[in-house]
C-alpha cells in the first residue's frame, strides 16, 4: 500500500509544483522519516528532493519516538517564518505547530446588478399593466408610438415591482480541484437536502445521505 501511495503522491506533486502559488503540505504520512534504513523513507526523501521540496519537521511526533507528521514547502520559496515545534501529547500524537509568512491575497471587486423577479406580485403587476396607457389607449396610437409605449409601460412597471439592485462583490480565487463535476455533485446534494427537509421522508434522507457521502469523497 505504501508503494501505491508514493506513486499517487508523486503524480499529485507533478500537478501542483508548477503552480506559482505558495505551497504547503502537511499531514500524517505514516512513513518513518527518521529511520535512515527504511526503504519507504528513502523513496519519500528522493521524491521531495526531485521535486524541489523540503521537509521541515524532524522531531518525534508519535508516542515511541517516531516522526510521522510532516510540514513540507518549496526549497526555493520558504513560507515558514519560525521553526516548527511539537506541542504536548493530547493523544498518541503531538500537535505540530508553525508560523507561516504568507502575503494577504488582494481580491478584485466587481459590480453585479439583478432584480428580484420571483418576489413580484403577479396579480398586482397584471392590474397595473391593464390600467396603463398601453392597454387603455393602444387603439389610438400609431406603430412607432405603440412600441415606445409598450417599452415604457413594461420597464416602468418592472422598476416599481422589481427595482434594479447593484452590489459590489469580491472575485474569489478559483481552485483547480473545484471543477464542473464537483459543482454538479454539490448542487445535487444540496437539492437532495432541501427535498428531505421538506418531505421528512426516510427514502429522501437515504438519497441525501448517499449524495453527501459521494460529495465528501470528491
Amino acid at each position: 500500500m505504501t508503494s501505491v501511495f508514493l506513486t499517487e503522491f508523486a503524480e499529485f506533486l507533478e500537478s501542483v509544483i508548477l503552480s506559482t502559488d505558495p505551497l504547503l503540505i502537511t499531514g500524517h504520512f505514516n512513513i518513518h522519516v527518521d529511520a535512515a534504513d527504511n526503504l519507504d523513507a528513502i523513496k519519500r526523501l528522493e521524491l521531495f528532493q526531485s521535486t524541489g521540496l523540503e521537509q521541515h519537521f524532524n522531531v518525534p511526533t508519535l508516542v515511541g519516538g517516531l516522526t510521522l507528521d510532516l510540514i513540507v514547502t518549496r526549497q526555493s520559496k520558504r513560507i515558514i517564518s519560525s521553526a516548527p515545534h511539537a506541542d504536548y501529547l493530547f493523544s498518541d500524537h503531538t500537535a505540530v505547530l508553525c508560523e507561516l509568512q504568507v502575503d494577504k491575497v488582494i481580491l478584485d471587486k466587481s459590480q453585479v446588478s439583478y432584480r428580484k423577479i420571483k418576489s413580484v406580485d403577479l396579480d398586482t403587476l397584471k392590474d397595473e399593466l391593464f390600467n396603463s396607457h398601453l392597454c387603455q389607449n393602444s387603439h389610438s396610437l400609431g406603430l412607432s408610438d405603440l412600441i415606445n409605449c409598450y417599452n415604457e409601460a413594461q420597464s416602468s412597471a418592472l422598476d416599481r415591482h422589481a427595482p434594479l439592485i447593484t452590489e459590489t462583490v469580491l472575485k474569489r480565487p478559483t481552485f483547480p480541484w473545484f471543477d464542473d463535476d464537483v459543482k454538479s455533485a454539490k448542487r445535487l446534494r444540496r437539492n437532495a437536502e432541501k427535498k428531505w427537509r421538506r418531505t421528512k421522508s426516510h427514502n429522501d434522507f437515504l438519497q441525501y445521505k448517499s449524495l453527501k457521502s459521494s460529495t465528501v469523497l470528491l
